[in-house]
């Protein structure tokens, strides 16, 4: 059935992949194109052709923002671990980092896939805002309960950056296999990108 189809296409929305992508002015176009209307692949292409950087370097951009929590959180483990006064427990921030992640990827390509990818984007994006914000809270609190406020947080960016990652590829999936290598260009990039902010920040 169409149904089952859908679902098959992993992070694919039944209610964006059925739509056609109309090439058309003003703010319904973005619209279209921000739900995954992408079905008319000829308009689609064209307008990646024309715009291709354009598409790229957003798409970069996209990659980076949703793995920098993750690394950044990573590569500041043993100084989270250390302000909170449990330097043997770093490991546990590594652990809750991952610990969820298959389940949000799980929920995404089975629950949520009636969903719209831009509800599922601008919701993701709350969470993993709200996830720096635990961060830098539970750094004011400190100790134990600190500590575990943290471990929330971790979950909380594990979680959105893989919940994220199977969104956007869901998403990418009706444009030009081309613009994936803008995507992973920026979550690899991410590495880098949250270790150098992290090194500039204590250099300061």
């Amino acid at each position: 059935t169409k149904l089952s189809e859908r679902k098959n296409n992993f992070g694919m929305g039944a209610s964006d992949s059925g739509d056609d992508f109309i090439d058309k002015s003003g703010d319904n176009s973005k619209s279209d194109l921000l739900d995954g209307n992408t079905s008319n692949k000829d308009a689609l292409a064209k307008d990646v052709e024309k715009r291709f950087y354009k598409y790229f370097i957003a798409l970069l951009i996209i990659g980076l923002m949703n793995n920098n929590g993750y690394v950044l959180v990573g590569t500041t483990a043993q100084k989270l671990a250390k302000s909170a006064g449990v330097p043997d427990l770093m490991p546990l921030i590594q652990l809750f980092l991952i610990a969820f992640n298959a389940f949000s990827r799980f929920a995404n390509s089975t629950w949520f896939i009636q969903i719209k990818h831009s509800k599922r984007i601008y919701v993701n994006t709350s969470i993993m805002l709200t996830a720096y914000i635990l961060v830098a809270i539970a750094q004011k609190i400190g100790d134990t309960p600190g500590f575990v406020l943290c471990l929330f947080a971790c979950v909380l960016h594990g979680v959105t950056s893989a919940f994220g990652e199977s969104v956007l590829l869901g998403y990418l999936k009706g444009f030009p296999s081309e613009l994936v290598g803008g995507w992973s260009s920026g979550t690899g990039f991410a590495g880098v990108f949250g270790a150098g902010i992290y090194i500039v920040l204590k250099a300061n």
